[in-house]
């Protein structure tokens, strides 16, 4: 269904603007140092005399260490929503015809481990590995996950002691980084590595005494070497969205969960979708921004018919593609003007409907500020609905893959919204499905020649 619909805000910056952002960038850029491919390994930022980690313990009052802690904890819970249907197919529906064919990997929050399974739901290869910093035996699930087409895979850890590291096909760790990183990650063509990562420190510009999350794009080298950081609070002082930093969400300002790095091969689209510059998604305020990594600063941010959104991509005819967790009746409670608090009060005394229905998909043209395709789930079918994570990816035949993180599944959609491909992962914690943060589909002919050959094969 084609949807038009017309959209809130956009502001970019002037020209005028951005020749003066450029001036200053050039002369004093304190946690980026211009363009990303001039940084060497150990051109690592200094923190600005004005934050305070506060790595001692000693230091902290009561509050303040109640508040890191909680910091500290955050991350996405292990177990799904939905009770386990006893004898539910695992591949419920499959389309050969219409579906796009290629191994599929994911991961799931009842082990530390991530899967590789074929069209027909037969595990093809799996991996375990645990970061040996992680605290949290609940977090101790692989966020994110990158594979190479040699075997070799990169995970986050979230949560205290989360990072990042690399194994080898047999699990074997390759190296490893306790570096807070979450959520998103992206390997470039030359091996570099570009992902979130975070500190907790006392910025006295936002709470005089109570920790935040500084969220930060992190570049590392193709072995995990720091390359270089920018910082995202920092990208947004001196802009015109200056405004949107404030302490809320008990110091987890923005919640960035998203990263793509552009590649320039669009048509067409915004003006401040240029080549090298970061795609990301802020879920606390709502918002996707632009960011230049050689200003240092946001370029493009805005707020529009989505709430929590997840996994925003650029498409090649310049559109916005993103998972919509809370759709319409969501927006609607937001609409509405009421103050966080009152609304999720709201949500409860309707039984939670106004909260829980349905997720979206959009298609957002950031030009014409419209929704140009949207949807939000197929008649007949299971309800189309995470609450938290999901992700969507436009696939090479145009169909696009689902991810129901906290329904444990993934589905496979046509343009025209018929669902082509079904999954449910075969997994569960105390008798409800795991989360499945992110299903990524490869190409038929992705190599698997690195997986070992089964007994009596």
């Amino acid at each position: 269904m084609c949807v038009r619909q017309r959209q809130f805000r956009r502001r970019t910056l002037s020209p005028l603007l951005l020749l003066t952002l450029c001036v200053l960038a050039a002369a004093c850029s304190p946690d980026s140092e211009g363009d990303p491919a001039q940084h060497h390994a150990g051109d690592q930022p200094k923190a600005p005399s004005d934050l305070t980690t506060f790595d001692d313990e000693t230091t902290r009052d009561p509050s303040q260490q109640q508040a890191w802690d909680e910091l500290e904890a955050l991350g996405y819970l292990a177990v799904g929503d939905d009770e386990i249907i006893p004898g539910d197919a695992l591949v419920r529906i499959y389309d050969p015809a219409h579906a796009y064919h290629g191994p599929t990997h994911f991961t799931s929050g009842h082990a530390p481990k991530a899967f590789l399974i074929g069209m027909d739901g037969r595990i093809l290869h799996e991996w375990e590995y645990v970061l040996p910093t992680v605290v949290d035996p609940k977090r101790r699930f692989w966020r994110r996950m990158h594979l190479f087409e040699n075997g070799d895979a990169l995970a986050i850890f979230e949560g205290r002691g989360g990072g990042i590291a690399k194994i080898d096909a047999r699990s074997n760790e390759i190296w490893a980084l306790s570096n807070n990183a979450h959520h998103d990650l992206q390997v470039m063509n030359d091996g570099s590595i570009y992902l979130l990562t975070r500190t907790i420190e006392i910025d006295p510009k936002v709470h005089r005494r109570l920790p935040i999350h500084h969220d930060r794009v992190t570049k590392l080298s193709a072995g995990g070497e720091v390359l270089a950081q920018w910082s995202i609070l920092d990208a947004l002082r001196d802009t015109i969205w200056e405004s949107e930093i404030s302490y809320r969400d008990r110091g987890d300002l923005f919640h960035v969960n998203t990263l793509e790095v552009l590649d320039g091969s669009h048509t067409g689209g915004h003006p401040a979708f240029q080549q090298g510059r970061f795609l990301l998604s802020f879920r606390v305020t709502n918002a996707l921004a632009v960011m230049d990594p050689v200003l240092g600063k946001i370029v493009w941010y805005e707020k529009g018919p989505w709430k929590s959104q997840h996994q925003p991509s650029l498409l090649a005819n310049g559109n916005i593609l993103l998972f919509n967790n809370y759709g319409s009746q969501k927006q609607g409670v937001q609409k509405q003007g009421l103050p966080k608090e009152r609304a999720r009060g709201a949500a409860k005394s309707d039984g939670g409907a106004s909260e829980r229905g349905p997720s979206e998909i959009l298609e957002y043209d950031p030009v014409a500020q419209e929704v140009v395709w949207r949807y939000a789930g197929t008649p007949g079918e299971k309800k189309f609905y995470s609450g938290a994570a999901g992700s969507v990816a436009r696939l090479p035949n145009g169909n696009l893959l689902a991810s129901l993180s906290f329904q444990g599944r993934a589905v496979e959609i046509t343009r025209a919204g018929r669902i082509v491909w079904e999954y449910r992962a075969p997994f569960e914690i105390e008798g409800k499905v795991p989360n499945t943060p992110e299903y990524v589909r490869h190409p038929a002919d992705f190599p698997l020649d690195w997986i070992p050959a089964k007994r009596g094969e």
